[in-house]
């Protein structure tokens, strides 16, 4: 094995197009510094490579064809694949991306200098032994894909099932009456306690922000800052079962982003929360299928804010208690499914961390 700095094996460029070139019909892939690659009606790029993101997330992308790219992204090319295997170039820069993070500067929106890449530090080893750990590499992350694949699968049953016993709440036609949301339980606005009075801030209950909703899971993540027992007193707080809601956000597709609380928590006032009369887990699966009533609901363009009053007018279909219990057992049914894939993934994901971390220290093939 030998250490190279990576300028000295790889070409890199950057793409020329702004953020907004993407067209959503378009052929080819459009790569920005999101994590999703967008769409493009035309491309500048035909290579096997590695792209990225020079700013913001730092995520890395691997890709071989015709595509077109964002201005900060980083566009990276093997000089002789003979000496760098693309794929194995990618596998090195998904666990160096960490790295990338440390060294990213600027003040709002973080970034990376062309140094930062070039100056990196790369194991090589020889050819045969870099494609042996990319077979190693790439058989564990499809593991891992068919398993995040499964995991979505559940949650799509579980609309699914809402939709079949109950049709969709965002017809005006449906076989169930409808009520405000008023009606389904207390609505509650949350807040920030001054942030001038120190004391209000501190590890006694989770304070909750919209980071902890706008997630793919069905309950809230854990919050990274806390209220003191004074700051509790100040804040806004409800108990477990809440359903917590996004109705201030900078973008539209956030709000009416849903998550269940599964412990009391206090939580700040882009957040609406709803403490249930009936099932918790009906009530909270018709936010998700019924998603776009929130946003109908919002009034500033292209952002979104959805008032508490605002809230309490939107009208959702409700079920006879029984069948909402009915629902709310398969909910939890599916859920204990979910929860022991997730815990499986998990272990995977730690597994493929510790394939990573042989692989680029000789330990894989030694």
């Amino acid at each position: 094995m030998k250490i190279k700095r990576l300028g000295e094996l790889v070409n890199i460029r950057t793409g020329k197009l702004d953020a907004n070139a993407s067209d959503e019909n378009g052929s080819y892939p459009f790569f920005t510094c999101s994590v999703t690659p967008l769409k493009i009606d035309s491309y500048s790029y035909d290579t096997e490579c590695v792209l990225v993101a020079g700013n913001g997330d730092l995520n890395v992308k691997y890709y071989e064809g015709k595509f077109d790219a964002y201005q900060r992204t980083y566009i990276i090319e093997s000089k002789d694949k003979e000496v760098l295997n693309v794929k194995y170039l990618f596998y090195f820069l998904e666990k160096y991306v960490e790295k990338l993070r440390s060294q990213s500067i600027g003040g709002v929106i973080k970034y990376i200098k062309l140094g930062n890449l070039t100056e990196a530090l790369i194991p090589i080893f020889s050819v045969d032994i870099q494609r042996k750990i990319v077979d190693v590499l790439g058989k564990s992350q499809f593991i891992i894909e068919k398993r995040q694949s499964q995991i979505e699968a559940l949650d799509e049953l579980t609309q699914c099932v809402f939709l079949e016993m109950f049709g969709d709440p965002k017809l005006k036609d449906s076989k169930f009456r409808k009520r405000p949301i008023s009606d389904f339980g207390e609505v509650i606005t949350g807040n920030t306690p001054s942030r001038k009075v120190k004391e209000y801030y501190g590890d006694h209950i989770e304070w909750i922000k919209s980071d902890n909703i706008n997630t793919p899971y069905h309950f809230l993540t854990t919050a990274e800052e806390y209220l003191s027992e004074k700051g509790m007193e100040k804040g806004r707080v409800v108990p477990e079962n809440s359903i917590l809601i996004t109705c201030i956000a900078g973008s539209k597709s956030c709000i009416g982003n849903a998550a269940i609380a599964d412990r009391e928590v206090a939580f700040n006032q882009q957040i609406n929360a709803i403490i249930p009369k009936g099932n918790p887990f009906f009530l909270y699966t018709q936010f998700l299928v019924g998603k776009e009533l929130v946003q109908l609901a919002s009034t500033d363009g292209m952002k979104g804010l959805v008032s508490k009053g605002a809230f309490q007018k939107i009208e959702f279909i409700c079920p006879p208690n029984e069948l909402q219990d009915e629902f709310g057992k398969k909910f939890l049914v599916i859920q204990n499914q979910k929860q022991q894939l997730l815990t499986s993934l998990q272990k995977m994901e730690e597994l493929y961390e510790s394939l990573l971390q042989k692989s680029f220290n000789g330990e894989l093939f030694e």
